[in-house]
């Protein structure tokens, strides 16, 4: 099973505070959809802890729309899902895909970009791909974000990396060319 580069980090003095939101648009789909992707979010949640983290450490809220087509802008959870971009209700927010946000790619990236803007961690999730079922390529395609945004997604995830101070500094500097 593969990791975050960097695990998700508890804030000091209150619980970390996750969304995850699931949906399915067909018929041809079931409830059972839906628990799977929330089962998956929620194992890549554990997977991606510290260790020792403590149940009471980590509140995860849960978005769910059932039976609705991700090509709708103004649904009811995805309402839900933008009020709380506004009012900085979760520290991450976690899908299995984009596109169970949103199908329309714009709309996807509008989402991003304010969930960052508002301080929300973003993670376009192709870590473990047997979770997710997609690729980081893929994820990037579809989330329609522009180069600036991208360089700055990239830029945070080199800074919260492993990686040493000359390997950090190398790739930070491709990244500024």
């Amino acid at each position: 099973m593969m990791h975050l580069r960097q695990l998700l980090a508890i804030p000091a003095g209150r619980p970390l505070r996750v969304l995850i939101h699931a949906r399915f648009s067909t018929e041809e789909q079931r409830q059972s959809s839906i628990d799977d992707q929330v089962a998956a979010c929620r194992h890549f949640i554990d997977a991606n802890l510290p260790k020792g983290t403590k149940p009471n450490q980590v509140a995860v809220d849960v978005i769910t729309e059932p039976e609705v087509s991700g090509e709708i802008a103004d649904r009811p959870g995805i309402n839900q899902v933008w009020a709380g971009i506004e009012a900085k209700r979760w520290d991450v927010i976690i899908a299995e895909e984009s596109s169970r946000l949103y199908r329309h790619h714009t709309k996807a990236g509008e989402l991003f970009e304010s969930a960052v803007d508002a301080g929300v961690r973003v993670t376009l999730n192709s870590d473990d791909p047997p979770f997710f079922h997609t690729t980081l390529g893929t994820e990037y395609a579809k989330a329609g974000l522009d180069a600036a945004v991208l360089r700055g997604l990239t830029r945070t995830a080199i800074e919260a990396s492993f990686a040493d101070a000359a390997l950090k500094a190398r790739l930070l500097g491709e990244i500024d060319r």
